[in-house]
């Protein structure tokens, strides 16, 4: 069986989200974009800003935008769109994905487990007593990477939607003594895996455990077995495979 780590060569590294550079929006004209390359142009223009998908100037594949009387010619956006989805383990590896929740009055955290074919082995639940979001995600990882263990599993794919979560436990930034608590005891559990891989998420890509960690039982710590699953729950797994 090829490890966990050899599954990200080559293609099978996740893909990532492409997001328009942030020096592209003008933050005065909420949701008009405007490019370095835009070029005036000689179609009527009007006082208030708008958007004209197929100008009179004849250039339909660009948009014109008008804006304090002058006319813009905005150039399409080339970069292709790469969607965010929710990917399986390889064959004879668990996936675990966390998330932590930060609410006024309370904070939280969950996660799921699945198999290589995607199908939930069993979710957890359980309130925090911390109320940063940080110690929180990492409180998320340590529970999952316990009940992995017991449940005797020894090859793991954990994800997280927070980059600063997986830096510090892959020892790729500095950290302070509270959170070396909760890193040691990580590190020490992750010395239980044969094979254990630890990699950032986007947060489109990890709703299961979003919705997990926002949920609200009267339990402090609770396992669900998959037939205890909401159907919300059901729903975005489903989705996922």
């Amino acid at each position: 069986m090829a490890s966990v780590s050899s599954y990200f060569s080559g293609d099978a590294k996740p893909k990532k989200r492409s997001t328009p550079k942030a020096s592209l929006w003008s933050p005065k004209n909420s949701g008009i974009l405007y490019s370095s390359k835009s070029v005036c142009c000689s179609c009527s223009t009007s006082s208030s800003p708008r958007v004209v998908h197929e100008p009179q100037c004849g250039l339909r594949k660009s948009k014109r935008v008008t804006k304090d009387g002058v006319c813009f010619l905005i150039p399409p956006i080339t970069t292709p769109i790469k969607w965010c989805f929710w990917k399986k383990p390889p064959t004879g590896c668990i996936k675990l994905n966390t998330d932590g929740s930060v609410l006024p009055g309370s904070s939280a955290f969950g996660g799921l487990l699945r198999d290589c074919d995607g199908d939930p082995i069993c979710a957890y639940v359980t309130k925090s007593l911390e109320d940063n979001v940080f110690l929180v995600e990492l409180w998320a990882i340590l529970r999952g990477l316990v009940l992995a263990l017991n449940l005797g599993f020894t090859t793991l794919w954990v994800e997280s939607d927070s980059s600063t979560v997986v830096d510090a436990i892959n020892e790729k930034q500095p950290h302070d003594s509270k959170a070396g608590y909760y890193l040691s005891q990580i590190w020490e559990l992750l010395d239980g895996f044969e094979d254990c891989l630890i990699t950032h998420s986007w947060r489109e890509a990890n709703k299961a455990a979003d919705f997990l960690s926002k949920m609200r039982l009267t339990e402090d710590d609770a396992v669900l077995s998959p037939t205890d699953f909401p159907d919300t729950l059901r729903s975005i797994i489903k989705d996922d495979a």
